[in-house]
């Protein structure tokens, strides 16, 4: 019995780790407008972004960036509890 939970646990736990990727592939976007050491870069693809860039964001990919971001965040608190109740 405890194999069989712990199988259904995993296979629910997988399918929401897959949910969260897609939804931080959804939000990916293939060039940013940044700015780099004081100057404003537009249109740098996204695979060149380094840590210190500042991503400039425009009114209307805030909100469903919010919500993309709430749902994550939601996904990752219930398989944190999730975990925390089959080690804690």
């Amino acid at each position: 019995m405890i194999l069989i939970l712990n199988a259904v646990i995993g296979v629910w736990q997988e399918n929401n780790a897959e949910k969260a990727l897609e939804a931080l592939k959804e939000i990916q976007s293939e060039h940013a407008t940044v700015i780099r050491d004081g100057s404003k870069v537009p249109k740098l693809p996204a695979k060149e972004l380094v840590p210190g860039d500042i991503v400039e964001l425009k009114n209307e990919e805030v909100t469903p960036l919010k919500k993309k971001l709430n749902d994550f965040v939601e996904v990752l608190t219930k398989m944190i509890g999730v975990i925390c109740v089959l080690y804690g």
